[in-house]
């Protein structure tokens, strides 16, 4: 594909939805750090099969729960990050599966 019909279809694309998801988390794309840690995380996040709009709400509530520098996130416990998830509407089936295990 041509640079020109990439731009043409990017120009397309920001016309008929406003803002990129990158805009919608504040994430600046223009610098490397945090900001392609930031979008590596929210890419994941948006890779699942989850709405746009829980993923959106989970990959901000990561960036409040750990900070903004990937350094930050070396030290991270499980526990904050599985906070993070609820917090974003994320259903962790590991633990609907538990839930269900002990109802019997």
């Amino acid at each position: 594909m041509a640079k020109s019909d990439a731009n043409e279809i990017v120009g397309r694309l920001l016309k008929r939805y406003g803002r990129t998801f990158a805009e919608e988390l504040s994430i600046d794309t223009k610098r490397n750090e945090p900001s392609l840690f930031r979008i590596l995380i929210s890419a994941l996040l948006f890779s699942m099969r989850i709405s746009q709009h829980i993923a959106l709400k989970s990959a901000a509530s990561f960036s409040r729960a750990v900070g903004q520098h990937q350094r930050a996130w070396l030290g991270v416990r499980g526990s904050s990050v599985l906070r993070a998830l609820d917090e974003g509407g994320y259903v962790r089936y590991d633990l609907t599966a538990d839930r269900r295990h002990r109802r019997k």
